[in-house]
């Protein structure tokens, strides 16, 4: 990167000195001869004196031709901020098509006369008059030497939208140091791949109902037996390897008493504790569980009148891998009992059963000498 002598204006005649890019190659093709050894040799850091490291060994055409090229800017604090660097348009882009730019930028900021802090370089990018971000900060360079150079990697994607065409801009976006000098490699843009790929996605699901018989809402009687359904049913496209039902009895055995022992469909048989009924296994596609119960309402001394006794079921269906459980909505049934009835008060009688008896008696032994007086008058007359 050292230029060639320059001829100063009062007739003297300087040589190029050593400084941050004296030794930059390209990233990708960098040049070979001359040696970094050869180019960095009085290099001093940064140094007051550092105006007198001169180097000597300037790089000819012939040279630097067979390598790669890159952009070293060799800016001024004086520029604003922001301020446009280089702008380059490319033509013959595919319209509404996503493009991926990406580049490389190096920091080559120094105060070789003072002990100043250097200021990281930074630039942004603007696309069709679109600003599209910045790049990381990019460091001071610890020295001279290529191979100690730290490029900070830059990489956006833009879209042409109606245009066939972009038109890019570099800018620096954050002062470095003196003259804020930077260095872009490798700036290109590059259309993004597409490929159709059709992904065979399979989609869990899981339903839950609970229904009794008689139905939910109806007024039952003591002595009455209830039947409830509880039933999960795998309605996806995936096995469901975790399934749980929970249903609160709680309320139900407080007016009742189960008739028998809770079955299901598949898996084992559900169990009941501390009034409730829990049952855990797991559904293969298109499968179902069945759960059923009964339960018979207290009747004779602890009948059950006047009570509205409801219970509450919930099921949940883990899918495999890493998918959230499904949790349907819950299930409730609700029954009643009617209030007691009140007996019927009995009817007092002017005459009770223990004086109907002679009264009937006196009757009929009147009857019969009244009968005997009317048999004898009748003989008398016939006489």
């Amino acid at each position: 990167m050292n230029g060639p002598d320059l001829r100063m204006s009062d007739g003297t005649t300087r040589h190029p000195y050593n400084n941050y890019w004296a030794d930059l190659r390209s990233i990708s093709h960098p040049m070979n001869n001359p040696t970094s050894a050869e180019i960095t040799q009085n290099w001093k850091g940064s140094s007051p004196d550092n105006e007198d490291s001169a180097n000597t060994r300037t790089v000819s055409d012939a040279e630097s031709s067979a390598s790669g090229k890159i952009l070293v800017v060799n800016g001024s604090l004086d520029l604003p901020i922001p301020h446009d660097i280089i702008t380059t348009t490319v033509y013959g882009l595919k319209q509404h098509t996503n493009y991926t730019m990406n580049g490389y930028v190096a920091n080559l900021s120094d105060y070789p006369y003072s002990n100043k802090t250097v200021a990281p370089v930074q630039l942004g990018f603007v696309v069709n008059g679109k600003f599209i971000g910045t790049s990381q900060e990019s460091p001071k360079q610890p020295s001279a030497l290529n191979s100690a150079t730290k490029w900070t990697p830059i990489s956006s994607v833009v879209n042409t939208g109606d245009s066939d065409h972009l038109t890019i801009s570099a800018r620096n976006y954050k002062a470095g140091g003196w003259g804020n000098d930077f260095a872009i490699d490798q700036l290109s843009l590059y259309p993004q791949a597409t490929a159709k790929v059709d992904l065979d996605v399979k989609t869990p699901g899981y339903e839950f109902s609970k229904t009794s018989d008689p139905v939910t809402g109806s007024r039952v009687m003591p002595g009455q037996t209830i039947t409830y359904t509880l039933e999960g049913r795998n309605t996806g496209q995936t096995d469901l390897p975790d399934v749980v039902i929970d249903d609160d009895l709680t309320d139900v055995l407080k007016h009742a008493d189960l008739v028998g022992q809770p079955a299901s469909s598949t898996g084992d048989a559900p169990a009941v504790a501390d009034g409730r009924l829990s049952w855990k296994g797991s559904l293969d596609q298109d499968k179902n569980v069945t759960i059923t119960y009964k339960v018979r309402i207290h009747d004779g001394d602890k009948a059950a009148w006047n009570v509205t006794f409801k219970n509450h079921a919930t099921s949940q269906a883990t899918p495999p891998g890493d998918v959230p459980p499904i949790t349907p909505p819950a299930g409730q049934t609700e029954h009643h009992t009617p209030p007691q009835p009140v007996a019927p008060e009995t009817p007092k009688l002017g005459m009770t059963g223990s004086n109907i008896v002679p009264i009937a008696v006196i009757t009929l032994a009147c009857m019969l000498a009244a009968s005997f007086i009317w048999f004898e008058r009748s003989s008398r007359r016939n006489k």
